[in-house]
C-alpha cells in the first residue's frame, strides 16, 4: 500500500463549505426562478381579467340594441349577417360572463 499524503485541516474544510455554497447558489437560483414564475402568473391573470373586461364592455355596448331575425333571409342578405354578428357577439359576451 502506498503512503498517504498528509492533509492539512484547511484544505477539507476548504471542500466541505465550497459544496455548501454550491447548494446554496443553487437553492437561491431555483427560489428566484419559482418566484419569478409566480409573479409572471398573477400578472398574466390579472391582464387577461382587465381584458376581459374591457371586452365585456365592448360587446354590451354593441348587443344592447337588439336586432330582429330576418324574416326572409333571401331578399335582403344584409340583414342575415348582422343577425349571425349579433348572435356571434351574444354568444362572445356569454363565454366573457359579461
Amino acid at each position: 500500500m502506498g503512503r498517504r499524503l498528509p492533509h492539512r485541516r484547511g484544505d477539507l474544510v476548504r471542500r466541505l463549505t465550497a459544496r455548501v455554497r454550491v447548494n446554496r447558489s443553487a437553492v437561491a437560483l431555483v427560489l428566484l426562478v419559482a418566484v419569478l414564475a409566480a409573479a409572471n402568473l398573477l400578472y398574466t391573470a390579472n391582464a387577461v381579467r382587465n381584458s376581459n373586461h374591457a371586452w365585456c364592455g365592448v360587446v354590451t355596448a354593441i348587443t344592447s340594441k337588439p336586432v330582429p331575425k330576418p324574416a326572409d333571409p333571401a331578399s335582403n342578405p344584409s340583414r342575415a349577417t348582422s343577425y349571425e354578428w349579433y348572435l356571434r357577439f351574444m354568444r362572445l359576451g356569454h363565454d366573457l360572463g359579461c
